[in-house]
């Protein structure tokens, strides 16, 4: 069973629950309140001693970072949906890249809705 803890949803979350949906994983995702500061708790600490969210736990195994958990889901379970990345023509880096775009657009997006609400530095 795959564990993926999470807290409000947002980009970096929604592109492992696709990937695990994609492949037909299924998995459960205790949510850690970030705000009540669960994630200094010792419960969660038990999990991850860095006290990083979001991580995803299978079989002993942590992952903290969302690319490198979307390579490991694309890697570790062949079916039955196809590959989340093409295996043909696109270098190893493409799917890095596809992340690192999406990261960089939305973090464009949230400075705009910032300054919107006069909240920008």
């Amino acid at each position: 069973m795959i564990d993926l803890y999470h807290w409000e949803p947002n980009a970096h979350q929604g592109k492992r629950i696709i990937a695990l949906n994609e492949k037909g994983i299924g998995f459960v995702s205790p949510y850690v309140d970030l705000l009540a500061f669960e994630q200094v708790s010792p419960a969660y600490l038990a999990v991850n001693p860095e006290g990083i969210v979001p991580v995803m736990v299978r079989d002993g195994l942590l992952l903290r970072e969302s690319t490198a958990i979307c390579e490991y889901i694309d890697a570790a379970f062949p079916g039955p949906a196809a590959a989340l990345v093409a295996r043909d023509s696109r270098p190893p880096g493409a799917i890095r890249q596809t992340f690192a775009l999406s990261r960089m657009r939305f973090a464009e997006r949230a400075q705009k809705v910032r300054q919107l609400l006069g909240l920008a530095d």
